[in-house]
């Protein structure tokens, strides 16, 4: 969002966002300046929540993302659906969102 808040500053007469919500421009600072200082606790809470959903749910996300990605790397074809080959450790039901 920060970058987003930059361009809506840059561009106020053409984006007619702060006129549109009754922001003032001066007040476009403010909003900057709070979209950069949430960013780390964004981050924090984005993560603690990745763990939670992890032990609750079993489910190792980020182990799949790391997955993923090595399958990505290795593929044998350069369009996943010419792929014939399944992910075995996927349930059955999942196979077909699993190979997007």
């Amino acid at each position: 969002t920060p970058f987003v808040i930059v361009v809506i500053m840059m561009f106020p007469q053409e984006t007619e966002m702060a006129v549109n919500y009754g922001i003032r421009e001066n007040d476009l600072l403010y909003y900057l300046m709070f979209a950069i200082f949430i960013i780390p606790a964004k981050v924090m809470v984005d993560t603690l929540i990745l763990h939670l959903m992890e032990m609750a749910h079993g489910m190792k996300v980020y182990d799949y993302m790391h997955y993923c990605k090595w399958r990505f790397r290795t593929r044998i074809t350069r369009w996943l659906f010419d792929d014939p080959r399944f992910d075995s450790s996927v349930a059955e039901s999942y196979q077909s969102i699993n190979h997007l």
